[in-house]
């Protein structure tokens, strides 16, 4: 962005939801070219996003990992992100890593939008993935952000009340 012509480098900032905020938080505090920072609904700590885990998800990963390390060439292995239905997220919200009635309502948001823009979109994250996802703790990083401004938006509440499927 600072190398367009049509953009003042000086004025950037960088914002991200949920999880995207915590990436936010990590880009603000190496990359100094953004000269802010927000984060909607932060993502705060894996330790605490773990307990959210389908049950035994955490144990598989690190199991997996040791297996891709020993080979290589081992496919993947894949959890839900999202509840597929209101069904499962009320049924089972464990069953996937964001399997609550919102996970479903991002989902169903999420998928149209990608389907329309031609952009390949699946829900599943490996393990792998979840595996590093356990390492990261973006409030490690927010005072390397400072003093430069940074705009929070966290709640208890739902980003969407009211939500019909």
């Amino acid at each position: 962005m600072a190398s367009r012509s049509d953009i003042d480098g000086d004025r950037i900032a960088i914002w991200g939801i949920g999880h995207g905020a915590g990436v936010v938080v990590q880009a603000g505090a190496y990359d100094k070219r953004a000269k802010a920072a927000m984060g909607i609904s932060p993502f705060f700590s894996c330790e605490a996003d773990m307990l959210r885990f389908p049950p035994g998800a955490y144990q598989e990963a690190w199991e997996e990992r040791a297996s891709r390390i020993a080979n290589p060439n081992l496919e993947p292995k894949y959890v839900p992100i999202l509840a597929e239905s209101m069904g499962m997220a009320e049924r089972s919200p464990q069953a996937s890593i964001i399997g609550n009635p919102q996970g479903f309502l991002l989902r169903s948001i999420f998928k149209p939008l990608s389907d329309a823009a031609g952009t390949p979109w699946e829900n599943k994250l490996t393990l792998e993935s979840l595996y590093w996802q356990s390492k990261f703790e973006p409030t490690t990083w927010i005072h390397l952000i400072l003093p430069r401004p940074v705009y929070w938006v966290a709640t208890d509440a739902p980003l969407l009340p009211n939500y019909q499927a």
